[in-house]
């Protein structure tokens, strides 16, 4: 027969498991941060000029893979006509669901500045610029093939995630 369970057993056994929470597949990685860290702005880019980013431990070569991308049009976003404000949030809620999607290649279409006031050149491209480099999940990025858009879009390489049923 078993012993009963006193009350200070009890309340070291809750004190223990109290703060641990369950996850539905134990074999699921935690989720990626999509929370933006503060860096210090890269320099200011005119509509026309070419933007490319890496993270350290990226090949050269697979930047070159991600400038010759094509995506499809269920990964794209078009920030044309969007405030800033309006333009980050949608890059962050637009970036989760890629993630939660599986996907790894992203256009980001911000256009080249056209219609931005003459003393801030290029808004959206530059707000683009810096969010996406503050943001874990994004391990890479360059300016589109004409095609997709060229300076006025960027291709957007994410970190791959895994598969929750592996």
């Amino acid at each position: 027969m078993s012993k009963p369970i006193s009350q200070k057993d009890m309340e070291i056994f809750r004190h223990t498991v109290d703060n641990i929470r369950i996850r539905k597949d134990s074999r699921c990685s935690p989720p990626i941060s999509v929370i933006p860290h503060e860096i210090s702005p890269p320099e200011t880019v005119c509509g026309d000029e070419e933007i490319a980013f890496f993270r350290p431990g990226i090949q050269k070569k697979r930047l070159q893979q991600l400038k010759k991308s094509h995506v499809s049009n269920n990964t794209t976003l078009d920030l044309h006509g969007m405030t800033q404000e309006e333009a980050h949030q949608a890059i962050i809620h637009f970036i989760e669901k890629q993630l939660a999607e599986k996907q790894q290649t992203l256009l980001i279409i911000h256009g080249k500045g056209k219609n931005s006031p003459t003393t801030q050149p290029a808004t959206l491209k530059n707000l683009t610029n810096h969010l996406l480099r503050q943001l874990d999940p994004v391990l890479a990025f360059c300016s589109a093939q004409p095609y997709d858009g060229g300076t006025g879009a960027l291709y957007v390489l994410l970190r791959a995630t895994r598969n929750s049923h592996a």
